[in-house]
């Protein structure tokens, strides 16, 4: 398991890298937030995960853009071990790895992150629970264990469902729409839920599921 090694220099490099890419690539980032965060990131004191969608590469590089200059939180996202080996660099901006292929190296990976989200406030964790990169439009939505166990393992955490699309529109360039659903701060009544899910044979990310927010051509 390759753990995050943020550097602060490091990071406004990995941030720099983004954000020009998305620049140069793309004509424009649409977001729809449902609702703010519901303190200042200095003074959150619950960890925040947002999960997602993952249809393209590019996703990694909008969820760091967005939660350093949209909501100025401290960035952690969950990268395959594969990858993170070829780009080490994304480390220093709170990348780790997990390897999927083993499920005890796995579970390294979400008890690394379950302990670094809650050492300081204002911490966040993007995950792409569907685990590898799928089309926009499949449904149903198939999501690996990662995000159930750690709503289980979190005494407390604030989950925002994520929706990305990436679309040309009437631009050269493709534009991203993002939106962010209405926040889940998960009680121990609802971990009680999923841990009953689980017992009957369901995916433990099922709760987390409900929340899920649908495409953009859904909404409109």
């Amino acid at each position: 398991m390759i753990p995050a090694r943020k550097s602060f220099f490091g990071e406004l490099l990995v941030f720099g890298i983004c954000r020009r890419s998305i620049w140069r690539s793309f004509h424009s980032v649409r977001l729809k937030v449902a609702e703010p965060l519901p303190a200042p990131p200095a003074e959150l004191n619950i960890p925040v995960i947002f999960y997602c969608n993952h249809s393209t590469w590019w996703d990694g590089y909008v969820a760091h853009i967005l939660s350093r200059q949209v909501f100025n939180l401290d960035p952690y996202l969950m990268m395959d071990e594969k990858q993170l080996k070829r780009f080490k660099f994304f480390s220093w901006a709170g990348c780790f790895s997990v390897n999927r292929e083993n499920p005890r190296e796995a579970l390294k990976s979400l008890q690394y992150i379950a302990a670094e989200l809650v050492k300081r406030p204002g911490r966040a964790l993007w995950i792409f629970p569907q685990g590898e990169i799928e089309p926009s439009e499949k449904r149903p939505l198939d999501f690996q264990n990662g995000l159930g166990w750690l709503v289980r393992r979190l005494d407390d955490c604030l989950v925002y469902p994520v929706s990305l699309r990436f679309e040309f529109m009437r631009e050269q360039f493709p534009d991203i729409f993002v939106y962010i659903g209405a926040p889940v701060r998960f009680s121990p009544e609802e971990k009680k839920d999923i841990k009953n899910t689980e017992k009957n044979g369901l995916h433990p990310s099922s709760s987390c599921q409900r929340h899920m927010c649908p495409s953009w051509s859904e909404r409109n």
